[in-house]
């Protein structure tokens, strides 16, 4: 890991100046006062993982918080060595463990309770949310996503209610999620850096705007089973091509005609193939060629894994639409 060397403004004794003092305490995020102390009683010379493990943070987190304290001006300078743990040829530290490793006690819940309002406020709202009072395994993992994670009291807050919505949504209200279930999907959020109120608004929008699209086609098609990735995949695809509502039951009825049944695969060749081959409206389907083969321009492998298909479109359809027709009279 890299180790950074800093210019600290204090004496051998630790004393801070007042002018750091008071630039530390201006700044937006009160964990750099914590770490600049550590930094500090290092006498400048870091590693980042030895930080990230005495600060119970991430390591993206300790070097967000190091970053702010660079372009901040604390440090007397830009960091004035970049040096590699082999060529500081320093024992290997210990790497920080994983969330779920990361324990407190009821000691410690009740020092944070009493000391930081804003967890205190985090418990409040989730109580409210989930309906229930927290226990001590929803309190443990929240504050882990709190100080080891290290989101804000905003991120948080976002997080619980994106997650319990997505919950009721699934179960249908049946089930609740546990601070558990939050904290994997804070470790997610992390990965991809969705680590502020502002990025975690994005993302929400982003994930109910495909949510609906995936939920509209899987509701054309009456479908009624579990949502898999690759399910979701399929229909974001689909939504690409643009196709019409009258196009998407036109293969639908294709692929129940074939399978028996909604078989996502086979109704994902019928729309690739259309795709390819230009055909965006269902006039375009009653032109033989157009129906039996994809264009001459198109490569051999396009065309032999098209044939079916179109085949498919030229010879069943009329009696699909007979049988459909029948059995729409039948459920009027």
């Amino acid at each position: 890991m890299p180790r950074r060397s800093y210019n600290v403004a204090a004496e051998k004794n630790y004393l801070l100046r007042e002018s750091t003092l008071l630039h530390l305490l201006s700044l937006p995020e009160p964990l750099c006062c914590r770490l600049y102390l550590l930094v500090l009683s290092m006498d400048g010379e870091c590693e980042i993982e030895q930080l990230a493990s005495l600060m119970e943070l991430s390591l993206s987190k300790t070097e967000k918080l190091l970053d702010l304290l660079e372009t901040s001006g604390v440090f007397s300078g830009a960091p004035i060595t970049a040096l590699s743990q082999s060529a500081a040829a320093l024992p290997a530290e210990k790497t920080l463990p994983p969330s779920s490793e990361i324990l407190y006690t009821q000691s410690d819940i009740k020092d944070i309770l009493e000391s930081d309002g804003d967890f205190k406020g985090l418990v409040s709202f989730s109580e409210k949310k989930l309906g229930r009072v927290l226990g001590s395994q929803d309190l443990i993992a929240l504050l882990r996503i709190y100080r080891h994670i290290g989101f804000s009291a905003g991120t948080i807050c976002l997080l619980v209610s994106h997650v319990l919505e997505t919950f009721e949504a699934k179960y249908e209200g049946t089930r609740r999620p546990t601070f558990r279930h939050i904290e994997k999907e804070a470790i997610l959020w992390d990965k991809d850096h969705i680590d502020t109120p502002k990025k975690a608004d994005v993302y929400i929008k982003e994930y109910k705007a495909k949510n609906k699209t995936v939920l509209t086609f899987l509701e054309l098609f009456e479908y009624r089973g579990d949502l898999s990735p690759s399910i979701e995949k399929y229909v974001l695809a689909w939504d690409a091509f643009g196709f019409s509502k009258q196009m998407l039951l036109h293969a639908f009825d294709l692929t129940v005609l074939k399978c028996g049944k909604l078989e996502f695969k086979y109704l994902n060749t019928i729309l690739c193939n259309w795709h390819k081959d230009g055909i965006t409206a269902l006039e375009d389907l009653e032109q033989p060629k157009s129906a039996a083969a994809p264009s001459a321009a198109k490569s051999r492998k396009a065309a032999a894994s098209s044939k079916e298909v179109g085949a498919a479109g030229a010879d069943e359809l009329a009696s699909l639409q007979h049988k459909l027709a029948q059995r729409r009279a039948k459920q009027t």
